[in-house]
């Protein structure tokens, strides 16, 4: 069951990697595609097969059935989540006063939120966030490099260093998915993945 827990956590974060930061494989592609040839076969199959076959079929029936404030709510249960993470990642960047807004986002949300499915804390300009913070751009803030960029199937570009954040922030995880059941990492990362390709195919 441990070990289950944390395959599903692990197969979930890294399957959120391509598109957690865009800027990041971008300026990775830019400098260093020593992996082209293998990088336009994994495109090809992912934009001919799993976009066509898998994420638009989806998205599109998740915006034609699903009604707005429903599927905005489960999005907001699993970005809710990921609030933890980002913490402990400006911790470690030195960043306490970021921190502490993602841990106040977190207990304001799961309380008065529904877990997140309402989100109270944007009410305040203070608590307000762009994005969350994984430990891919955790280590670019310490100057690790990106690494080569990489496309692979599934979770379309990413770069080592996003792969390797994305390990970390499962680990991160793990208990939690240890405790309600590893099967719902797959959700909350499944229910990521269709609002992603929500926003592409609307």
């Amino acid at each position: 069951m441990k070990k289950k827990a944390i395959l599903t956590a692990l197969l979930g974060a890294i399957a959120l990697t391509g598109c957690a930061n865009n800027n990041d494989t971008k300026q990775a592609s830019e400098r260093n595609d020593s992996l082209e040839g293998f990088n336009r076969t994994m495109w090809k199959f992912n934009y001919n097969v799993l976009d066509r076959y898998v994420l638009e079929p989806v998205a599109k029936g998740w915006n034609n059935y699903v009604p707005k404030p429903i599927s905005s709510g489960l999005a907001g249960i699993a970005n809710n989540l990921d609030e933890p993470v980002s913490f402990i990642n400006r911790l470690i960047e030195g960043e306490p006063k970021k921190a502490f807004v993602h841990f106040n986002r977190f207990w304001i949300n799961t309380v008065f939120g529904l877990g997140g499915f309402i989100d109270f804390a944007s009410a305040s300009k203070e608590l307000r966030v762009d994005n969350q913070r994984g430990f891919g751009e955790t280590l670019g803030s310490y100057g690790v490099d990106a690494g080569t960029y990489i496309v692979l199937p599934i979770y379309n570009a990413t770069t080592p260093r996003q792969l390797t954040g994305a390990v970390v922030d499962a680990a991160y995880m793990y208990p939690f998915w240890q405790w309600v059941g590893g099967p719902w990492a797959l959700v909350k990362y499944g229910v990521q993945a269709v609002d992603t390709s929500c926003e592409k195919y609307q």
